[in-house]
């Protein structure tokens, strides 16, 4: 019955770990407002920039090579106990980076529901060069441009499209974690179930006795 809970746990990590890719993927580069804010300054602060998109990914394609690991070192691998403590090691390790990305990712989506109350029917807006019009007339033929007092300005609204995606990493790191945590304990539980029963070790094997002539009686 161990068995057969592990590899189902097994078999569950790589699942959440393929998931995982896909949502950091979709996710990666995104804006909380649509269209985009436009700026060096700005953009950063309105959207998923690229170091927090290098991250997500990262993370994520490593825990699919990590499950894939596991997969090779626990029923495929010969059985040390370097590789079993490399597994029980690392398993911990990402426990704790994807709890740190649940909180990250959980809190972004939160951020994006904030702007959306806050701004309730109204809309963000910004001077940009692509909604420049004497009047109002040129201004509604722009697209994404609207009559803002004396200016034409480019109207932004949130896009909850991007927290649900933001909610999909969170919800995907959670239970890549949880099952990752549950495989760490059992792994620490049921450990002798993968020692190698025909591994003895060094002390169990005896020199052979030495040899002596026989001695001979008259």
């Amino acid at each position: 019955m161990k068995p057969e809970i592990v590899k189902v746990t097994v078999i569950l990590l790589v699942l959440m770990s393929f998931a995982l890719c896909v949502s950091s993927f979709v996710a990666a580069r995104t804006c909380y407002v649509s269209p985009c804010y436009e700026g060096n300054g700005l953009a950063l602060l309105w959207m998923v920039h690229d170091s927090e998109g290098f991250q997500v990914v990262f993370l994520s394609l490593f825990c699919l090579l990590h499950s894939i690991s596991v997969v090779y070192f626990l029923f495929r691998a010969s059985y040390t106990k370097f590789r079993y403590g490399l597994v029980l090691g690392s398993l911990q390790i990402l426990v704790v980076l994807l709890f740190l990305q649940v909180v990250w990712w959980g809190t972004k989506a939160r951020m994006v529901e904030d702007l959306d109350e806050h701004i309730g029917d109204s809309y963000y807006f910004e001077r940009s060069s692509k909604c420049e019009a004497r009047n109002l007339t040129e201004c509604e033929d722009k697209p994404n441009c609207r009559w803002h007092g004396r200016y034409c300005v480019r109207s932004m609204t949130v896009s909850m499209v991007q927290r649900n995606k933001y909610l999909a990493v969170t919800a995907t790191s959670a239970l890549l974690a949880l099952f990752q945590f549950f495989l760490a304990v059992m792994l620490f539980q049921w450990h002798q179930m993968f020692a190698d029963v025909s591994e003895a070790p060094a002390s169990a094997y005896s020199a052979p006795p030495s040899y002596s002539s026989p001695s001979y009686q008259k």
